[in-house]
């Protein structure tokens, strides 16, 4: 267990909304690991204690639920991280605000990539996602690690057609040095598997 009021103590006289810390990381007081055999099984526990209500990045996190994202790794994974989150789309947002206001450019940058592809990041990327998302070394770890990404997603067409214009885009601007992907779709079962290779 960890006293983070003491390593953060500037924060603590001062306010919690000082620069250099991530939004809401002020407001932090303990940081307890804990690791231990459970009917035979490793598990690991980390809990972070604030001393008021959560905010900024510490305010992402949605209450425990079930998470059906868990079912896509395989009980033979050497690592899972799995989260809840709150709405990805306002989490973008305040994203965007951080980056903003450290880069002058960043707000110009992000108007140029909408208006090459099309695809607005907040509307098109992150308002069609859920509120889950895993990521899993699921496979060998040596000589390439496999890892698997994965989103819960509320509205798939309009995710699966922001996906075909970014590759889209992508070939456009790549396709003077060769770089090339293709997007197919396979049938497995009842699932459609959209597949990106180069």
């Amino acid at each position: 267990c960890a006293d983070m009021e003491q390593i953060v103590r500037q924060n603590v006289q001062a306010n919690s909304n000082r620069h250099d810390l991530p939004p809401g990381m002020g407001d932090v007081r303990y940081l307890t690991l804990e690791h231990r055999e459970l009917d035979g099984k490793p598990e690991s526990r980390a809990d972070l204690m604030f001393a008021s209500q959560r905010q900024g990045i510490a305010s992402w996190l949605a209450p425990p639920a079930s998470m059906g994202s868990l079912d896509f790794v395989s009980p033979d994974a050497h690592m899972v991280t799995s989260a809840v989150i709150k709405n990805p789309r306002s989490i973008m947002e305040e994203i965007f605000k951080m980056i903003g206001a450290s880069d002058a450019n960043f707000t110009q940058s992000v108007a140029e990539f909408e208006s090459k592809s099309g695809v607005s990041v907040l509307d098109d990327i992150a308002a069609p996602l859920g509120g889950e998302v895993t990521m899993a070394f699921d496979g060998p770890v040596l000589p390439t690690p496999r890892w698997k990404l994965i989103f819960e997603v509320y509205d798939p067409t309009t995710l699966q057609s922001t996906i075909a214009k970014l590759v889209e885009t992508f070939n456009r601007e790549g396709a003077a040095n060769g770089h090339i992907l293709r997007l197919t779709t396979k049938q497995i079962n009842s699932r459609t598997y959209y597949v990106i290779t180069n």
